[in-house]
């Protein structure tokens, strides 16, 4: 949601009208919100630095260190090993 609304509001992406919107959506489709904690961080610390964009780093360390999918388009998330549903 963080980076969902920090695109939003710099234009670069129209998926919702607001905060309120996207978590009706969330919620609907049965996703769960998923919080940092100290966990992911430790993963964080260890990522290679293959690009330096935080949001997709964090994204990389939660579903690394939950054992989750990750959903992207973005070929830099290719570069880590993880399961990438695109």
């Amino acid at each position: 949601m963080w980076e969902i609304t920090i695109k939003t509001m710099l234009g670069k992406l129209d998926a919702f009208k607001d905060v309120d919107e996207m978590v009706e959506i969330i919620e609907r489709e049965k996703f769960e919100f998923l919080n940092i904690n100290p966990n992911h961080i430790k993963v964080l610390e260890t990522l290679p630095l293959i690009h330096r964009d935080p949001f997709d780093r964090m994204l990389i360390a939660q579903a690394t260190a939950e054992q989750m999918n990750i959903i992207s388009y973005d070929d830099n998330f290719l570069y880590y090993q993880i399961p990438i549903v695109r």
